[in-house]
């Protein structure tokens, strides 16, 4: 059974995943990073 933690955290995955798909998330840096060696890197929200 899932932990009232594990409802949270799969909540904000959700919150920020339907905000990444409308283009309304915010990254954090506002300009992704790049390593030049994979993806960019930032925190959305």
């Amino acid at each position: 059974m899932a932990g009232v933690d594990d409802v949270l955290d799969a909540a904000a995955a959700l919150w920020t995943a339907r905000r990444y798909a409308d283009g309304t998330a915010l990254s954090y840096p506002e300009a992704p990073e790049d390593s030049g060696e994979g993806p960019t890197a930032a925190i959305w929200a």
